[in-house]
């Protein structure tokens, strides 16, 4: 199965996607603080088609992670978190399924509604880590991604 193959590699998503194709890009549907949490949640695109939606949290004392979310607008979180010279690592990588009517953001429950996406979805949830900050990182897979895998599956992607 393309999808869990995908899911299961500790690489960057942001880089596999480019790879796939040039028309890459996300849309920022929040960012910014939550009493001491700062939140970033973005939907993905790849050929102009939803494929993900990305969650991202850290806490306000976590220096590295909170400059990668704020300046994520400039350089993309995957690029950042995936630099060896970051000396961040994937510490956890977790595969689920979950109904989009248990997904409890009101933000991502919405774009799922406004897009009439239901049903069961996978949902990748990664922690990054470096010394004692932590980033959380929850990615809900859109059907379509699977559907673009399929497209791009003789690509050499890493």
């Amino acid at each position: 199965m393309l999808i869990r193959k995908f899911l299961e590699n500790y690489g960057s998503t942001t880089i596999s996607f480019k790879q796939m194709s040039d028309k890459y890009h996300l849309t920022i549907l929040a960012d910014g603080f939550i009493k001491d949490i700062f939140h970033r949640i973005v939907a993905i695109y790849v050929d102009d088609i939803g494929v993900m939606i990305g969650f991202s949290l850290t806490n306000k004392t976590c220096q590295t992670f909170l400059d990668i979310l704020q300046n994520a607008k400039h350089v993309p979180i995957g690029v950042q978190l995936f630099d060896h010279k970051n000396k961040i690592t994937r510490a956890s990588l977790v595969i689920d399924k979950i109904d989009v009517s248990l997904i409890d953001n009101q933000i991502i429950s919405d774009y799922m509604r406004n897009n009439q996406i239901t049903g069961e979805i996978y949902v990748r949830r990664s922690t990054f880590i470096k010394y004692n900050e932590k980033m959380e990182l929850l990615e809900y897979v859109l059907p379509s991604l699977e559907q673009l895998l399929n497209k791009y599956k003789d690509k050499e992607i890493k």
